[in-house]
């Protein structure tokens, strides 16, 4: 397709009425389609026999038809409104390229009206006010990612995060205020401050976070900044200079290090609560940790994320191919994409036909600590784990226990890390976890390097003697 070229065309070209004349432009591989207005916003129309289609212009005076001299003047009006706009949208171009932005229907139609003098810029607005309006486009699916899909609820949970941290930080902050000093100040107070829940409200309180929690702040806010440029609100570019970062843990072994073998997993799988306890001040039952116990197990058997196993999964979930592999087929939230997960151990059925696929019903906090409580009376997962974390920007080596560090999300990098271990490449790990990436699950794998090694050397192996 043609890289910002504009063609004029008329809706209607084999109408005997007036017809509206049509602006195209084609770009990466998109098309952006505009019905030309008069300087009142008034739509510009033509008798398609006063139209020069091979020039896309109206026909000059001297070969107007006598009985369509009452047109001239409008004629007129087309003509010099089609050089306008040619002016303008080469001037978008320039300036989108001068300013890395990135271009869409969005930013085109906000820049051409504004540009002909049929809008009004309305730059430089409330940064939370914006981002309030953001996250509402995402809710309704107005707005959508570069793929055309609506935004997930994670997303959108994390704009309205940032918006919280926005609006008790500076709530009068507009985009052009947003500086170096603004950034840094912005970073500061994030690494100070993290959103709890309390009262089933989430409020905002005076404690240090981790720069990865800090980091993925800062990511939204980029984008924030990114969608601002792109509907016209905000000049503003700064998000794309090298001092604007986002904070990640400056340390290699983090709590995120930590994934279960599938001896431990199954140590877990077996391990049957006896007594009742007391967590968080209030009575827990036997049955409710075996329930605790098993959703979690879930996780460690799909690599699924919480989101997409707890409260979600169903008998209509688990499925047979046509060659009878078992699979649990399933929609991540997170990436609105379908994944066929091959259920490679048993347990998980054996879990699922213990509740006759009537999975059980638990917050994810529950599920954190109650996994917790299971796994410390658990042989073994009483080691102690040195490890670094870095609250409000300091970071200090810590040890705990490892049932201390057990959570959820540790049974999604246990299948991640114990898939890579059985032989399976990075992008089959993808597909199995329903990863976006090879990268990420890179990320997630956290065998060893003697683990790898063992893993490397008996693939080669078994291929050397197949020969």
């Amino acid at each position: 397709m043609s890289q910002f070229i504009p063609r004029f065309q008329l809706k209607e070209p084999m109408s005997t009425e007036k017809t509206v004349i049509r602006l195209r432009l084609g770009y990466d591989y998109k098309d952006f389609t505009w019905e030309l207005n008069d300087s009142l916003n008034r739509k510009l129309k033509i008798y398609p026999e006063l139209w020069d289609s091979k020039n896309q212009y109206p026909l000059p005076k001297t070969k107007i038809p006598k009985k369509f001299r009452n047109e001239t003047y409008n004629l007129q009006v087309i003509g010099e409104t089609i050089n306008k706009v040619k002016v303008a949208i080469n001037d978008i171009i320039n300036e989108s390229a001068l300013n890395e932005i990135k271009i869409n229907n969005s930013y085109l139609k906000q820049e051409l009206l504004s540009k002909l003098g049929l809008i009004s810029r309305q730059r430089n607005v409330l940064v939370c006010e914006f981002c309030a309006d953001i996250i509402g486009e995402m809710e309704t699916g107005l707005l959508k990612t570069e793929k055309e899909t609506v935004y997930s609820e994670g997303t959108i949970k994390q704009f309205k995060v940032l918006n919280s941290f926005l609006k008790a930080f500076r709530p009068q902050a507009r985009f052009n205020d947003i500086d170096e000093a603004w950034y840094r100040d912005f970073v500061r107070f994030c690494q100070n401050h993290k959103m709890v829940k309390k009262d089933k409200q989430m409020v905002l309180i005076k404690e240090g976070s981790e720069n990865s929690t800090v980091g993925s702040k800062i990511k939204k806010l980029k984008s924030l900044m990114e969608f601002a440029s792109s509907k016209g609100k905000s000049t503003n570019r700064n998000h794309i200079e090298t001092w604007f970062k986002i904070l990640k843990n400056d340390y290699e072994v983090s709590k995120t290090d930590l994934y279960l073998s599938e001896k431990e997993i199954k140590k877990i799988y077996n391990f049957i609560p006896q007594e009742n306890v007391i967590v968080r001040g209030q009575v827990v039952f036997c049955k409710t940790l075996e329930k605790a116990k098993d959703l979690f197990l879930i996780g460690c058997y799909t690599g699924l994320r919480v989101s997409d196993y707890n409260s979600s999964l169903s008998k209509e979930n688990f499925k047979t191919t046509d060659k009878g592999t078992p699979i649990v087929q399933k929609m991540s939230k997170k990436t609105r994409t379908p994944v066929s997960i091959p259920i490679y151990w048993n347990e998980l059925i054996e879990i699922a036909e213990k509740y006759n696929y009537e999975f059980p019903k638990m917050s994810d906090q529950k599920i954190n600590d109650y996994i917790k409580v299971i796994c410390k009376s658990i042989d073994g997962f009483d080691e102690k784990k040195i490890y670094f974390d870095g609250k409000a920007g300091n970071v200090k080596q810590q040890t705990m226990e490892k049932w201390e560090l057990i959570t959820t999300h540790t049974g999604r990098r246990s299948a991640s890390t114990n898939l890579a271990l059985n032989g399976l490449s990075e992008g089959e790990v993808a597909k199995f976890t329903g990863h976006k990436t090879d990268s990420m699950v890179a990320k997630y794998n956290k065998a060893s390097t003697h683990q790898t090694a063992d893993m490397l050397y008996a693939k080669l192996k078994n291929n050397n003697n197949e020969k």
